[in-house]
């Protein structure tokens, strides 16, 4: 604890006097979350990104601490700065597991994904009570009897409000918020009453 609360108040010194020198203001938001704003330039990401970056490899710790970056260019003045942050955080996510990638800068298809994902997120149960997710079985065939001897269960989602959605879109979903266990539950069950059925 005491180590960490050193990295903050080394951070939040680093942070600033880079933040002044761009003639910006920063503080920090919560946990080990920064906040600044800063006048737009074309060259200041990556600038900024390696300086910061550079300033942190000076802490006496091992492995150094990563900065990443998620930047937003304002570009509607009226947003409340709650918006802004969120849109900063959207960029930020998409480089979560990119080590040699400091920084993102926002776009509205980030925007646009993330409502995507929460519409997965919200009605997913309800579609699985519905029924408008089904199984297809893809058959295995054996090359020495040359016959077919089983099937791969897929899940197939066929909204009434959306028509068809992809499982490449809807499982890496499910999958990185931790609900993929239901849907796998859900299809097994479905398995289970076909066989039961032939």
């Amino acid at each position: 604890y005491v180590k960490g609360d050193g990295l903050l108040s080394y951070s939040a010194d680093q942070i600033q006097q880079i933040v002044d020198a761009w003639g910006g203001i920063c503080g920090r938001y919560f946990a080990d979350i920064f906040m600044a704003i800063i006048p737009h330039s074309d060259d200041c990401y990556e600038a900024i990104a390696e300086t910061i970056s550079k300033a942190m490899r000076g802490f006496p710790i091992q492995p150094s601490p990563k900065i990443k970056l998620g930047i937003y260019p304002i570009t509607n003045r009226d947003l409340p700065l709650s918006a802004m942050y969120d849109r900063s955080m959207l960029a930020r996510a998409t480089i979560r597991g990119h080590e040699r990638i400091p920084f993102a800068v926002y776009e509205e298809k980030h925007r646009e994904k993330a409502l995507r994902e929460q519409k997965i997120l919200s009605t997913i149960d309800e579609a699985m009570a519905k029924g408008e997710i089904t199984i297809y079985l893809q058959p295995k065939y054996d090359l020495l009897s040359r016959k077919i001897n089983g099937a791969e269960v897929l899940a197939r989602w066929i909204s009434s409000t959306d028509g068809f959605i992809s499982p490449a879109e809807f499982i890496p979903v499910l999958e990185n918020n931790g609900r993929i266990f239901k849907l796998d539950l859900y299809v097994w069950e479905l398995a289970c009453k076909a066989l039961r059925c032939w």
